[in-house]
């Protein structure tokens, strides 16, 4: 299984945006068994996700 990261520096919706988007994606081509998503701000996590 690949792992995809979305990071986010400024803190926005942005990443939840890209993520929803790349999840629709993901099952329109039958890959959402393939592909774990994680989402993080950088500012937020400080390199945690």
């Amino acid at each position: 299984m690949k792992t995809l990261l979305i990071m986010c520096v400024a803190r926005h919706a942005t990443t939840t945006v890209v993520r929803s988007q790349i999840e629709e994606w993901l099952k329109n081509e039958g890959l959402t068994s393939s592909v774990s998503i994680k989402q993080s701000s950088c500012r937020a996590r400080n390199g945690k996700y």
